[in-house]
């Protein structure tokens, strides 16, 4: 079978939602962190440039945000999706286990 993965998974749930908040709380330090190195470019570049070296170091640190902003959503989309991904099989099992104790019931 061509173009198939095969994963298999070997955390629980908790594990996986564990990894997505500690995942989705270091992203919003990476955006931080990076947005205040930014802000000292900004206040550099008002405050101790000349010429044209000040608006340059101004337009760099505007990428820079854009390209952290980027970095930093694609990276909580994607925790997210971990934490779905825990929700959607901890709903699979309790139904799985509805099933048994209904067919046991019998």
């Amino acid at each position: 079978m061509e173009g198939v993965l095969n994963v298999i998974i070997k955390l629980t749930t908790g594990d996986m939602r564990n990894i997505a908040s500690t995942g989705h709380s270091q992203a919003d330090d990476f955006s931080n962190v990076y947005n205040q190195v930014a802000n000292l470019a900004d206040d550099l570049a008002m405050s101790g440039m000349q010429g044209m070296a000040g608006p340059a170091l101004s337009a760099k640190a505007a990428e820079l945000r854009q390209q952290v902003h980027q970095h930093s959503e694609t990276a909580k989309e994607k925790f997210l999706a971990v934490s779905g991904f825990a929700d959607r099989t901890d709903e699979a099992e309790h139904e799985r286990q509805s099933r048994i104790f209904s067919i046991q019931s019998l």
